[in-house]
């Protein structure tokens, strides 16, 4: 039985991974389709980069602008939807793909944090090995 057990982890584990990267990755996997198919981005960078300012922001919840930083980040995001709503009805994209739209701009700030803290670990541990 402790086999099956390992496997069935196994199995979870790479699942739970494949989930999370696809998460990461669907805002740059939606902009690239949606610039294909109609010659335009669906992404706004500058909103990107105010959201993840935000974000950041809102890093230290032991801080006391905690709260005024979580107030931007929502402020932003709402922002960032409505703008996004109405992008993708400015290219015609249908209801599914419009949500999706929305999804994949309030998620963007977030593929980017992960992604510098990705290469900012990897470079830590570089530069411990050497």
């Amino acid at each position: 039985m402790g086999t099956l057990e390992v496997l069935a982890d196994i199995v979870i584990v790479l699942a739970v991974l494949a989930v999370g990267l696809g998460i990461l990755l669907f805002p740059i996997w939606l902009d690239t389709y949606i610039k294909n198919k109609t010659g335009k981005g669906s992404l706004n960078y500058w909103l990107t980069g105010i959201e993840l300012i935000c974000l950041i922001g809102c890093f230290n919840p032991g801080d006391d602008t905690f709260e005024g930083n979580l107030g931007c980040l929502l402020i932003a995001i709402v922002i960032s939807a409505v703008i996004a709503w109405k992008k993708a009805k400015k290219l015609q994209l249908e209801k599914s793909m419009a949500i999706g739209v929305i999804f994949a701009q309030i998620l963007s700030p977030v593929s980017i944090l992960f992604m510098i803290e990705s290469a900012i670990s990897s470079l830590k541990k570089r530069t411990k090995d050497k």
